[in-house]
């Protein structure tokens, strides 16, 4: 689920939730695949014990990551544009 109303003057990010969300899935499944295939090495390779906790992990760490860096960018691109046309 979405917000559909934001505060006036809040940057929108629209059009990068795909990219955003192939960007995390993507990284996220090659590193898990490399955590499982060859570092751990669980016997059965998918065993919930070790792939969820570690996914989450994983997911948890980037999505802070990139809401602080989309926040960051936006903000300065918002500024940029300020300083521009005002």
């Amino acid at each position: 689920m979405t917000s559909t109303h934001t505060a006036p003057g809040t940057p929108r990010a629209q059009g990068m939730l795909l990219h955003v969300l192939l960007a995390l899935g993507g990284s996220a499944a090659l590193v898990l695949a490399y955590a499982l295939g060859v570092v751990l090495r669980p016997d059965p390779l998918w065993a919930a014990r070790w792939a969820l906790p570690l996914l989450g992990l994983l997911l948890g760490g980037a999505v802070g990551g990139v809401a602080a860096g989309l926040s960051a960018i936006l903000d300065e691109l918002g500024a940029g544009a300020r300083r521009c046309l005002g």
